[in-house]
């Protein structure tokens, strides 16, 4: 079973992005099992790791760097693992 859809997004996000479109899988395991599988387009989890970078740079405080200056490649070293489970969920 195979579906297509069109998510609209909050009016903050929609700036950005009108729709996201996702490729979602239904696999029946058994009568009362499923297993779902969703797949999001690049561009979708581009922006989403970006906004999550964007916001944390503008809230955390790293020294040697004013808040909101510091540098993606340092925010991944220090909150990568973070961010990660942030924009899966």
């Amino acid at each position: 079973m195979h579906f297509l859809l069109f998510i609209p997004f909050p009016a903050q996000v929609r700036a950005c992005l009108s729709y996201a479109v996702m490729k979602i899988d239904i696999e029946e395991l058994n009568s009362v099992q499923r297993k779902i599988r969703v797949e999001l387009t690049p561009e979708t989890v581009t922006s989403e790791f970006s906004r999550a970078y964007k916001n944390l740079g503008q809230r955390t405080r790293v020294k040697g760097f004013r808040v909101g200056k510091t540098p993606r490649s340092i925010l991944q070293g220090l909150y990568g693992d973070e961010i990660k489970g942030q924009v899966r969920s």
